[in-house]
Order: C-alpha cells, then structure tokens, then sequence
C-alpha cells in the first residue's frame, strides 16, 4: 500500500512538474480555470504587491479605466508606431492606436527574447520606435547588446545557436517553471483567505510581511522591497558610479544609432520612475539614476520624461497595492508622448 502510495505521489509529481514547463498547457489551464469560480486566482486581480503579501487592508480591485483622451491632436494618423516595452504599456493601459497622437498602426515588440521577429517597415509612412523601462529595470541597458539586434531581423525563424538555446532552457528551469508551478499549486482563490489570516498575524504580532514587499513609511501603500533596499541593484538607493551612467548613455546611443539606420525614423527612450524614487525618495540616498541620465549631454537618443512631473504632481499616479501606475500616471506619460509623436505629423 505504501509501494502504491509512494509511486502515485512521485507520478502526480511528475505530472505537475511536466504540465508546468510547458506554456501552451499552462495558457489552456489558465483559460479553464479562468472560468471556475473555485479554481481563480486572484494574484494579480487586487494588484501585484497584494498577490506578495496578502495584507488584507490592501485588498482593492485595480481600476484602470478604459477612457483615454490624445488631447487637440488632430494630425492625419501617418505613422508607425512600435513599442518594446514592458507591463506599464501593456494592454491593461494600451488598448488601442487611437489614444496616439497621429499614429495608424501600432506594433508591440517583445524584448530580449530568442525568438527571431519580423518587422516590415513600410518607408512610405513614419516609423517610429519607443523603447521603455520601469527604474528598476534601467540597469540592464548598460550591456550594449540588450536591445541590438534583438527587434529587426531580415528573415523570420528560431535562433539556434547554442548561446540562444541554453538561455531559453535556463529562462524556462528557473523563471517560468517557478511561477507555473506556484500557480498549479497554491494559486487558488479559496485559499486566499487563510493567507490573508497568515499574513496578518505575522505582521501583527512579528512585523514580518511575505514576499518582496514593504509598507511605506505614511502606511498609505505597499512598496516593492527590491527598489526600497540599499543592496539591491535595481532600487532607488544603491549607488551607481559615473562608469555605469557612461555605460548606460553609451548603450542608448548605440541603440538609436542602430535602428535608426536600419529604417526607423527616431528612436525615443522612456524611463518610468520606480515609486519610491518619486513618493518616499527620503527612505534613503536617492542614486539620482534618472536625473543624471535625463542631465548627461551626450546622450543623443530623445526622451520621454515624467520624473519632472510626476515628482511636482499632487495626483494618485501610482497604485497603493500594486507596482504600476494608475491612469493619472499613464495619462500624464501619454501627453508627453504624443507632444513627441506630434512633431512627425505629415
């Protein structure tokens, strides 16, 4: 009995490890599940930063509107526009062209990933590129590879070099494999109150908070810890010498240089600030990343900039349970671009 007990548990094991490595099986679990109200999750559905914690006081329904004005634009929709970016400018705040100023097609690039990308740049038209990062993630931009032959290719296939496959076999043990596996076997909506029972005696009693989050200093919002830590690379705080910010402009430089001779009109750069760089910048020595890039002259790749803003703005741009903006945010970034975008209106 025993024998049998033991073989079933490692077959189960088996089974479950081998539905998590794949995507297309997780994509169809995702869709099933999506659909049985026992068998949710609900993660992300009270924002990221509650997914971590599970701090019931932080428990709200994100709301994002779907009703985004491009301002008095009223350019003929001529151009192109192509975005490699990251979740601030997914389809939860994108949702079509039109809120761009002048643009008529719209593309989304995945960055950094080995699956080769056709792009037809229509040379009748204006393409443009914008590339955007969250703080957190501006440091990966000192490699001057990150982005170089990463978006345009002649020909459409799958990179085969053994560089190439051992990134995408690494990127799958040890990223995916971890989430898919988490959300097969925890990630219930049922058992979202006893989690929430959990953490609320730990910080009560222990001050002790799961996951890779803090409480902000007014106690009005959830932070995440990486950009709050002084040792983390990509917080707010830890120091970032003059090489680095040569490596980083460099890179940029190279980027734009890059594109911009394989058919692209302009290349624009957008860094959107970590919250606590703008909201709580006293937690700490603020490393200054985005002032001193916004400030160094030899950067000739153009910006589009809410530091200013966002810093000068007396309104709720960022989540209180969540690590994105919320649509004041999104909206003051949109006004920004579409200032740029109106500039190739023809």
């Amino acid at each position: 009995m025993k024998k049998a007990a033991l073989l079933f548990l490692v077959l189960l094991s088996g089974l479950i490890l081998a539905v998590s490595t794949s995507n297309t099986v997780m994509e169809a679990i995702f869709t099933f599940r999506n659909s049985s109200e026992p068998l949710k999750t609900d993660k992300y559905y009270y924002g990221d930063l509650f997914g971590m914690s599970y701090l019931p006081r932080f428990k709200m329904k994100l709301e994002v509107s779907s009703s985004v004005s491009k301002g008095g634009c009223d350019c003929p929709r001529s151009i192109h526009l192509f975005i490699a970016g990251d979740s601030y400018l997914g389809d939860q705040f994108v949702k079509s062209d039109d809120i761009f100023c002048g643009v008529g097609k719209l593309g989304f690039l995945r960055v950094n990933f080995p699956e080769k990308r056709v792009i037809a740049l229509d040379t009748t038209t204006t393409n443009i590129l914008l590339v955007e990062t969250v703080e957190r993630g501006l440091r990966f931009f000192k490699n001057p590879e990150y982005l170089i032959g990463k978006l345009l290719f002649e020909r459409p296939g799958v990179d085969c070099s053994p560089r190439a496959v051992n990134a995408r076999v690494k990127r799958m043990l040890f990223n995916e494999i971890n989430r898919n596996l988490e959300f097969n076997l925890f990630s219930y909506s049922v058992f979202t109150p006893i989690k929430e029972l959990k953490a609320s005696f730990n910080y009560r009693f222990f001050k002790r908070i799961s996951g890779d989050v803090c409480i902000a200093p007014d106690s009005s919002m959830l932070l995440y810890l990486p950009t709050v830590d002084s040792l983390s690379e990509c917080g707010s705080f830890f120091p970032i010498a003059d090489e680095e910010i040569d490596s980083i402009v460099q890179s940029l430089n190279g980027i734009r240089r890059y594109y911009t001779q394989r058919g692209f009109d302009e290349v624009y750069f957008s860094m959107i600030p970590n919250p606590v760089s703008v909201l709580y910048p006293g937690l700490g020595t603020y490393n200054e990343l985005i002032p001193r890039l916004q400030c160094d002259s030899r950067l000739k790749m153009p910006l589009i900039d809410v530091y200013d803003l966002f810093r000068a703005t007396h309104r709720r741009i960022y989540f209180d349970n969540d690590t994105h903006w919320t649509m004041n945010g999104f909206t003051l970034w949109l006004n920004e671009c579409n200032k740029k975008l109106e500039r190739h209106c023809r």
